[in-house]
Protein backbone atom coordinates (compact mmCIF):
# COMPACT_ATOMS: atom_id res chain seq x y z
CA UNK A 1 0.00 0.00 0.00
CA UNK A 2 1.51 3.34 -1.22
CA UNK A 3 1.25 6.57 1.18
CA UNK A 4 -2.13 7.96 -0.41
CA UNK A 5 -3.99 4.88 -0.12
CA UNK A 6 -3.41 4.75 3.39
CA UNK A 7 -3.93 8.28 3.93
CA UNK A 8 -7.46 7.84 1.97
CA UNK A 9 -8.62 4.85 4.25
CA UNK A 10 -8.05 6.77 7.78
CA UNK A 11 -9.49 9.10 6.25
CA UNK A 12 -12.64 7.29 5.01
CA UNK A 13 -12.27 5.27 8.48
CA UNK A 14 -12.68 8.66 10.42
CA UNK A 15 -15.34 9.87 9.10
CA UNK A 16 -17.27 6.68 9.35
CA UNK A 17 -16.48 6.74 13.06
CA UNK A 18 -17.68 10.40 13.32
CA UNK A 19 -21.07 9.69 11.31
CA UNK A 20 -21.76 6.72 13.30
CA UNK A 21 -21.11 8.78 16.46
CA UNK A 22 -23.43 11.22 15.56
CA UNK A 23 -26.19 8.79 14.54
CA UNK A 24 -27.13 9.23 18.55
CA UNK A 25 -27.83 12.83 18.42
CA UNK A 26 -30.79 15.15 17.82
CA UNK A 27 -33.75 12.68 16.32
CA UNK A 28 -37.53 12.56 16.39
CA UNK A 29 -37.10 13.60 20.09
CA UNK A 30 -37.87 10.07 21.26
CA UNK A 31 -35.34 9.30 23.63
CA UNK A 32 -34.97 9.27 27.05
CA UNK A 33 -34.04 13.22 27.71
CA UNK A 34 -31.77 14.83 30.20
CA UNK A 35 -31.64 13.77 33.88
CA UNK A 36 -30.97 16.75 36.16
CA UNK A 37 -30.80 16.80 40.11
CA UNK A 38 -30.61 19.20 42.53
CA UNK A 39 -29.83 18.54 46.46
CA UNK A 40 -29.23 20.71 49.64
CA UNK A 41 -30.31 20.67 53.42
CA UNK A 42 -33.57 22.00 55.06
CA UNK A 43 -32.40 23.92 58.12
CA UNK A 44 -34.26 25.44 60.96
CA UNK A 45 -32.15 25.49 64.12
CA UNK A 46 -30.79 22.49 62.58
CA UNK A 47 -31.23 19.81 60.00
CA UNK A 48 -35.14 19.26 59.49
CA UNK A 49 -36.22 15.54 59.04
CA UNK A 50 -38.76 14.42 57.11
CA UNK A 51 -39.91 17.56 55.70
CA UNK A 52 -41.32 17.15 52.24
CA UNK A 53 -39.09 19.26 49.72
CA UNK A 54 -40.37 19.95 46.00
CA UNK A 55 -39.44 21.75 42.53
CA UNK A 56 -41.76 24.46 42.37
CA UNK A 57 -42.37 23.95 38.61
CA UNK A 58 -46.09 25.04 38.55
CA UNK A 59 -45.51 28.40 40.99
CA UNK A 60 -48.12 27.24 43.10
CA UNK A 61 -45.87 28.03 45.98
CA UNK A 62 -46.42 24.54 47.09
CA UNK A 63 -45.78 20.75 46.59
CA UNK A 64 -48.56 18.81 45.31
CA UNK A 65 -49.48 15.32 46.05
CA UNK A 66 -48.58 14.51 42.86
CA UNK A 67 -45.57 16.43 42.08
CA UNK A 68 -42.96 14.54 39.88
CA UNK A 69 -40.19 16.30 41.84
CA UNK A 70 -40.79 15.59 45.42
CA UNK A 71 -38.71 14.20 48.38
CA UNK A 72 -38.26 13.67 51.67
CA UNK A 73 -35.24 14.40 53.94
CA UNK A 74 -33.02 12.60 55.18
CA UNK A 75 -32.01 12.50 59.27
CA UNK A 76 -29.95 15.50 58.63
CA UNK A 77 -32.38 17.59 56.83
CA UNK A 78 -30.26 16.62 53.46
CA UNK A 79 -32.48 16.27 50.27
CA UNK A 80 -31.56 15.07 46.30
CA UNK A 81 -34.30 15.64 43.94
CA UNK A 82 -33.81 13.87 40.76
CA UNK A 83 -36.19 14.64 37.23
CA UNK A 84 -35.71 13.43 33.91
CA UNK A 85 -36.40 16.07 31.73
CA UNK A 86 -37.83 15.65 28.06
CA UNK A 87 -35.68 18.16 26.65
CA UNK A 88 -33.26 21.23 27.61
CA UNK A 89 -35.51 23.69 27.75
CA UNK A 90 -37.63 21.54 31.13
CA UNK A 91 -34.33 20.78 32.23
CA UNK A 92 -33.51 24.63 32.54
CA UNK A 93 -37.39 25.14 33.93
CA UNK A 94 -36.25 22.37 36.44
CA UNK A 95 -32.97 24.25 37.83
CA UNK A 96 -34.72 27.82 37.42
CA UNK A 97 -37.60 27.28 40.00
CA UNK A 98 -38.01 27.84 43.60
CA UNK A 99 -37.75 24.95 46.36
CA UNK A 100 -40.24 24.36 48.84
CA UNK A 101 -40.30 22.46 52.07
CA UNK A 102 -43.75 21.66 54.04
CA UNK A 103 -42.16 20.69 57.42
CA UNK A 104 -44.96 19.30 59.98
CA UNK A 105 -44.05 19.97 63.96
CA UNK A 106 -45.54 20.07 66.99
CA UNK A 107 -48.92 20.09 64.71
CA UNK A 108 -47.86 23.41 63.11
CA UNK A 109 -46.99 23.33 59.34
CA UNK A 110 -44.46 25.52 58.54
CA UNK A 111 -43.46 26.09 54.45
CA UNK A 112 -40.00 27.09 53.33
CA UNK A 113 -38.74 28.14 49.96
CA UNK A 114 -35.72 29.31 48.77
CA UNK A 115 -35.15 31.25 45.50
CA UNK A 116 -33.68 29.76 42.34
CA UNK A 117 -30.28 28.93 41.35
CA UNK A 118 -29.28 30.74 44.56
CA UNK A 119 -27.73 27.28 45.93
CA UNK A 120 -29.91 24.67 46.99
CA UNK A 121 -30.53 25.51 51.41
CA UNK A 122 -33.67 25.93 52.46
CA UNK A 123 -34.39 28.20 55.31
CA UNK A 124 -35.97 30.90 56.90
CA UNK A 125 -33.81 33.59 55.74
CA UNK A 126 -34.12 31.97 52.05
CA UNK A 127 -37.99 32.08 52.69
CA UNK A 128 -37.84 35.56 53.29
CA UNK A 129 -35.38 36.56 49.83
CA UNK A 130 -37.97 34.22 48.07
CA UNK A 131 -40.74 36.21 49.35
CA UNK A 132 -39.29 39.64 48.41
CA UNK A 133 -38.54 37.98 45.09
CA UNK A 134 -42.10 37.45 44.55
CA UNK A 135 -43.36 40.86 45.56
CA UNK A 136 -41.29 42.55 43.20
Amino acid sequence: MNYQTTMRSCQISLAAAVLLSLGACGGDGGGSGKSVSRSGQVYLQKGVANAQVCVDLQASGGCSANAASATRTGADGSFQISFQAPDDAAAQRFVAAPLIAEIVADQVQYKLSAPAAKGDQINPLTTLVQGHIQRT
